[in-house]
């Protein structure tokens, strides 16, 4: 600068011709009259040197598209730039918006990303969007960037005001459920589910005297009467490998080494606690306990 401020100096002064002038600095008479022409607009200050980078980018993205975007980012703060462009196309597809990832680096550029995981840690369980919003606002991916909304078709059938009442045969016993999940059941009480609380529930003797209970045309368990307990039928047990069989009609009166109270001509259900597998004299010595349908038998 202090060489150019020289040349500028000396211009001024009139001595010397701009040709010769600009021959003693070695610069071409272009580059004499530019430095002169900036001093006489800026100043000492106009001969900085200036960046070379053009003041407009071609390809640069409008200041009031750029607001637009980071306006949105603002006001959904959970939204990717993803999401944030297809809400600004459909919302006015006439403008020329950018590319999803040119919005992104504008987001950067504000300092509007990364900042998720502290944001979640902050707020918890929330704040939550408004319930509107995720299908009539947010895009899904899913959706190819639509919102639920343009894809959601009313059901023709109609919702009925209330529920209907349960069509349970008339030879069924009828129990309503109490606010415990309980229902009154020879006496006692047994649990069935808080989730039926105040629904009316159906027992039906099967052939073989047991009670199936159910709800309108779901099965939920056999009633045991000797317990009081609603047996699921997901919870029905498996007979061990190696269990013993008893065929119906046949007694167990004696087992090898021990005395055994006589059943009374019922089907074992299942053998509990066999401990471990032993053959010839030790099985005698083992003790296990086998469930008949309403009578358990100590050897």
């Amino acid at each position: 600068m202090d060489e150019r401020l020289r040349f500028v100096v000396e211009c001024l002064a009139g001595d010397e011709t701009m040709t010769q002038l600009c021959a003693d600095f070695g610069i071409s008479r272009k580059i004499g009259y530019k430095w002169l022409g900036r001093y006489r607009e800026f100043g000492p200050e106009g001969l900085h040197d200036r960046p070379r980078a053009p003041l407009n980018h071609g390809r640069a993205t409008a200041v009031d598209l750029v607001e637009r975007i980071v306006a949105s980012k603002e006001a959904h703060p959970l939204w990717g730039p993803k999401k944030i462009m297809a809400r600004l196309k459909r919302t006015a597809p006439e403008l020329a918006w950018p590319s999803a990832s040119t919005a992104g680096a504008i987001l950067e550029r504000h300092g509007l990303v990364g900042r998720r995981r502290a944001r979640w840690k902050a707020a918890g369980n929330g704040p939550w969007p408004p319930a509107e919003e995720p299908n009539a606002v947010r895009p899904h991916e899913a959706l190819a960037m639509d919102t639920p909304a343009q894809h959601y078709r009313p059901s023709p059938r109609a919702m009925p005001a209330t529920p209907p009442e349960p069509d349970y045969p008339a030879e069924a016993a009828v129990r309503s459920v109490r606010h415990n999940g309980e229902i009154r059941w020879n006496g006692g009480f047994v649990y069935v589910s808080k989730a039926l609380a105040g629904e009316a529930v159906a027992a039906i003797e099967t052939e073989d005297g047991q009670w199936a209970l159910s709800f309108h045309a779901h099965p939920l368990g056999i009633l045991d009467t000797r317990r009081m307990k609603l047996v699921r039928r997901s919870a029905a047990p498996i007979k061990p490998h190696g269990a013993a069989r008893t065929r119906q009609g046949e007694n167990v009166t004696h087992v090898s080494g021990s005395k055994c109270y006589p059943s009374i001509n019922w089907t074992p259900i299942y053998q509990l606690d066999t401990g471990s597998r032993m053959r010839g004299a030790d099985a005698s010595q083992s003790s296990f306990r086998v469930l008949f349908g309403g009578l358990n038998v100590h050897t």
